[in-house]
């Protein structure tokens, strides 16, 4: 993140994170906060760390969050991979940009029930609302899915099963195609934010806030133009 865009952040966030007057100690500057949380958030550095390095003690298709599962419910946790996770269910744009979260549901969870349980299947405000004219024809934006999802009025998937036809294949070929958008976000926001990239020492019940924060933040990269790290493949997954 280059210092125009951290400023930038400061701008928007400085003063819901600004230090409570009357401590009993000197509190911990706004700007070193935002900058604790960048570290901490960007690398997956133990507090232990992070409290060296800035000399305090401190402190979003679908993919998978590493996570440390609790003891009771663990199994439930342990996702197709065969590692400990909550999933993040993320609606992104042409641009790579999030615009609609589900986190938090634990890792052996189908994509159909994470689905099922957000926000943006049960109401129906969060669903496209605009149509585009193609050809004379007026045609609703759609949400395009992998064939875990189901078939709705505002959410589009491929053809399944054999001996598809032509016009079914080159369907599935161009509709697939959209979907490779979701790929290059998940892409773009574990490699900005290493903590969504491995296992962090952060408590499980956490961890769908520190999602969700990471997302934003990517949606501020994204704009201002940020690079990335690309991480391994398996972990955009």
């Amino acid at each position: 993140m280059t210092r125009p865009t951290f400023e930038m952040l400061c701008g928007f966030i400085g003063p819901d994170v600004a230090p409570t007057p009357g401590c009993h100690r000197p509190p911990v500057p706004t700007r070193k906060r935002i900058a604790i949380a960048l570290y901490k958030l960007a690398t997956c550095a133990e507090y232990r760390v992070v409290g060296e390095t800035f000399g305090v003690y401190g402190a979003l298709d679908g993919t998978h969050i590493p996570i440390l599962p609790p003891t009771e419910g663990y199994r439930d946790y342990i996702n197709c991979k065969g590692w400990p996770s909550i999933d993040l269910q993320a609606l992104v744009d042409d641009r790579c940009m999030i615009r609609d979260i589900c986190v938090g549901t634990p890792g052996s969870a189908h994509d159909a029930a994470v689905f099922a349980a957000s926000d943006l299947y049960r109401h129906p405000e969060r669903h496209p609302q605009a149509t585009l004219v193609v050809e004379g024809v007026q045609v609703p934006l759609l949400v395009a899915g992998d064939p875990a999802y189901p078939l709705l009025p505002w959410l589009i998937k491929g053809y399944s099963g054999p001996n598809l036809s032509e016009e079914q294949e080159a369907f599935n070929r161009h509709l697939n195609g959209s979907g490779v958008k979701v790929e290059h976000t998940f892409g773009h926001l574990k490699g900005r934010w290493r903590i969504l990239a491995k296992r962090s020492d952060i408590h499980h019940s956490f961890m769908p806030t520190v999602v969700a924060a990471c997302c934003v933040l990517h949606n501020i990269c994204e704009m201002e133009k940020q690079g990335f790290i690309q991480p391994c493949e398996d972990l955009c997954n």
